[in-house]
């Protein structure tokens, strides 16, 4: 079954979450909020890469970014949801 996970956290606890979700056989997508366009810190885009390296699907939303919009842009490719 899919997971979606919707997180603005730098990365390390998420990623342990997105291991166990793996191995437990679940397939993790991340919507990745990107903590520094709300004013936060910049070693937030850190999870992104490393969710990608590990082959999970990754949207990123930035602040004034419509949610549904990226969705809509990710699923409407016909593929894997896409970093936008």
């Amino acid at each position: 079954s899919t997971v979606i996970i919707i997180s603005a956290a730098p990365g390390s606890v998420i990623m342990s979450a997105i291991r166990k979700l793996a191995i437990g056989g679940r397939h993790p997508i991340l919507i990745s909020l990107d903590a520094s366009t709300f004013g936060g810190p910049e070693e937030a885009i850190v999870l992104p890469d490393a969710a990608r390296r590990e082959g999970v699907p990754v949207i990123v939303v930035r602040c004034g970014e419509s949610l549904e919009q990226a969705l809509n842009i990710s699923f409407q490719t016909g593929s894997s949801p896409i970093a936008v």
